[in-house]
């Protein structure tokens, strides 16, 4: 998974896209996060999610892809 995929959270069908990763917008960003870092920042739109997260891993295999950005 990478920034512009969308995702999916399994325990509630959430979805979300992609929109950064973790420590990579710079030193002092309020992205960077050395307890976040390199989770991706995923921007959820959902029933049981709306607003933008950090704290979901990569491999979390509750985190599935729903489609890869080109």
């Amino acid at each position: 998974m990478k920034v512009g995929d969308l995702v999916r959270w399994a325990p509630d069908g959430d979805i979300g896209i992609i929109i950064g990763v973790v420590g990579d917008h710079g030193e002092g960003s309020s992205w960077d996060d050395d307890a976040e870092a390199g989770n991706p920042i995923i921007s959820w739109f959902g029933l049981g999610c709306v607003g933008t997260d950090s704290s979901v891993r990569f491999h979390d295999k509750s985190l599935e892809g729903v489609n890869e950005s080109g």
